[in-house]
């Protein structure tokens, strides 16, 4: 550890600051937060049954994840701890292709962990002349198939960097809890579905899982979107869903008594966990319907401001030809008070709330001497950065790969918030 500080000692100095830089290179073992003891022992037993896993070199040839940086190494960790876990397959048995959707669930949970210490574990293979080839490239190449495709290697990374194999371990029993938890309540809700969602349409299998909400809530657990044999999508979340039963109570109120259209959405709602149809995206198809849509989100407006509603992102209201509001998790929002002292204080307490405040409207935030970012719901861009600057790796598979590069982050990268009309 006082090895990787000293040779990137201007980035740490960076991220942690001169004070506990200095402190953590004088003791190692300073300010450092001790991780929960059963994890550690959990993950103690975890790096031991790497041993008895298996002594067959793994080829990236034959890997399932071979288009990934790092594909052996992965496919030793999954596999590994698919079987250091002893999971009955029969458990996802809905699933119709169980086994690899699975170990690609999996996989997606714990893509960044590693990153970091592989490319700088395989920095120091280079720079000891332990990697051979022609170019920079071959030399990746070597890295993976000689070292990362051996368990024993793999066993000595997991054993050396223990704090990268508590995260993995952590995170995908975490994945593979919740991955039960959300099949076990689709089945117990079958019949809802099918009647509700499906509209009586019978399914037997889930046939795509993809797991790709934004918010994570209690232990990692995000949105799912669900794909039934059927050809139905339906979307899975480890939340009550009643506030969207109500919100979408309110809006047909108003949109019935203002003369404009609704598209609402069937809901199902479990206390602890909701499903949710699935809500499409498409362009208006003519003028009248882009007024309706307008319409439509002056209500939401009106609704998000009377109810002290934030977050309405580009994520939280597709446009289906009109304005679907698919999160209410943030309604009713709380207003902060800030005691009034003066009468610059009761001007700023007057203006505090406002429609801006929402997110529906294009408003710039996070605003420094740029121009700063708008992540409105009806911000026509296709792709939206942070102003934060976030690692990214550069010159991917070869051995001159970094993981320390900085660029802004991508926020949202989805058009689905905003209604389109003529365009190609």
């Amino acid at each position: 550890m006082k090895k990787i500080l000293a040779d990137n000692q201007d980035f740490w100095i960076k991220l942690l600051g001169s004070e506990l830089y200095g402190s953590l290179s004088r003791d190692i073992h300073s300010n450092v937060v001790t991780a929960h003891a059963d994890c550690i022992e959990e993950t103690d037993q975890y790096i031991q049954s790497l041993k008895q896993y298996t002594t067959e070199r793994v080829q990236e040839s034959n890997s399932w994840l071979s288009d990934v940086l790092f594909a052996p190494f992965y496919q030793i960790i999954v596999e590994s701890y698919l079987q250091y876990s002893a999971i009955s397959v029969d458990t996802f048995s809905i699933l119709k292709n169980k086994e690899n959707m699975l170990r690609q669930l999996i996989y997606d949970s714990i893509e960044r962990i590693p990153r970091r210490v592989l490319i700088y574990d395989m920095h120091l293979c280079k720079s000891d002349g332990g990697l051979t080839g022609a170019d920079s490239s071959e030399e990746y190449q070597y890295y993976c198939q000689n070292m990362l495709a051996d368990v024993g290697y793999v066993h000595k990374l997991c054993s050396e960097y223990f704090e990268m194999t508590r995260l993995l371990v952590v995170r995908m029993t975490y994945t593979i809890k919740y991955i039960e938890e959300m099949l076990h309540n689709i089945e117990n809700s079958h019949m809802e579905i099918t009647q509700q969602l499906c509209a009586g349409e019978e399914f037997h299998y889930i046939t795509s899982l993809k797991i790709t909400g934004a918010d994570r809530h209690q232990k990692g657990k995000k949105a799912a979107e669900c794909t039934l044999d059927t050809g139905k999508k339906i979307v899975y979340k480890p939340h009550a869903m009643q506030k969207e039963i109500v919100y979408q109570t309110l809006y047909s109120y108003f949109c019935g008594h203002t003369g404009n259209r609704a598209v609402s959405y069937p809901v199902i709602d479990s206390r602890t966990y909701g499903i949710s149809g699935h809500i499409p995206a498409f362009s208006c198809e003519n003028e009248q319907q882009v007024q309706e849509y307008f319409k439509g989100i002056g209500i939401h407006l009106f609704l998000c401001y009377l109810l002290h509603a934030g977050d309405m992102h580009q994520e939280n209201i597709v446009a289906s030809g009109m304005p679907v509001l698919v999160d209410a998790e943030t309604i009713p929002g709380i207003q902060r008070r800030f005691p009034v002292k003066n009468a610059e204080d009761q001007v700023n307490e007057r203006l505090g709330w406002n429609v801006l405040r929402t997110g529906i409207l294009p408003f710039p935030v996070w605003r420094d001497n740029r121009k700063g970012v708008i992540a409105s719901a009806l911000h026509m861009v296709n792709e939206v950065y942070s102003p934060m600057k976030l690692p990214v790796v550069r010159n991917g598979k070869t051995s001159d790969m970094c993981g320390i590069g900085i660029c802004l982050g991508k926020m949202l990268s989805e058009d689905n918030n905003i209604s389109h009309y003529m365009t190609e």
